[in-house]
């Protein structure tokens, strides 16, 4: 997937040609685009955050709409052809819309004054303690996610005697 920019001339917006479509041309290829499956638009809003978890505050507003774009694009390398196949299933974009929103609310959850780098809390009072362990702060596709996004798991093998196989 590549970024693109528009031009604004007098009014009248022009797209600019990725680098495809340049090498396309120049070799004789017939280049079409369909900008609806080269947009970066995020699958979910600030609107749809708030409805799923708590209204944003003005301070955390730039943070939000940065994760919620990482978070789709994060889907979208996973599962590249996912906005095809949004377009033919409004279900699974409603889908892509919650799991969007699962993983801003993941990575946003923090209590107030925690370290970044914390993973584990503790408080102790007297005779009472609570402790707390906290989710990673990282966007991540948990594994019921990938599966009502329709992304299959990925086969791997470990070499367990150690050879190196290039």
């Amino acid at each position: 997937m590549m970024w693109r920019r528009s031009l604004i001339l007098s009014g009248t917006a022009t797209k600019s040609k990725g680098a495809g479509e340049v090498w396309g041309e120049r070799h004789g290829h017939q280049v079409t685009t369909n900008l609806a499956t080269v947009s970066l638009i995020p699958f979910a809003t600030l609107v749809d955050l708030a409805a799923r978890w708590r209204p944003v505050t003005d301070a955390e507003t730039v943070v939000a709409e940065s994760l919620l774009a990482d978070a789709s694009t994060i889907i979208r390398a996973e599962a590249p052809n996912i906005d095809a196949r949004i377009e033919g299933d409004r279900v699974l974009g409603a889908v892509a819309r919650l799991v969007v929103c699962a993983m801003v609310r993941r990575a946003m959850s923090t209590p107030a004054g925690i370290p970044e780098a914390a993973t584990q809390v503790s408080k102790m009072m007297g005779p009472f303690s609570a402790s707390m362990t906290l989710s990673d702060r990282n966007l991540y596709l948990t594994k019921p996610e990938r599966k009502r996004l329709g992304i299959r798991p990925r086969a791997t093998t470990i070499d367990t005697l150690g050879r190196w196989n290039p």
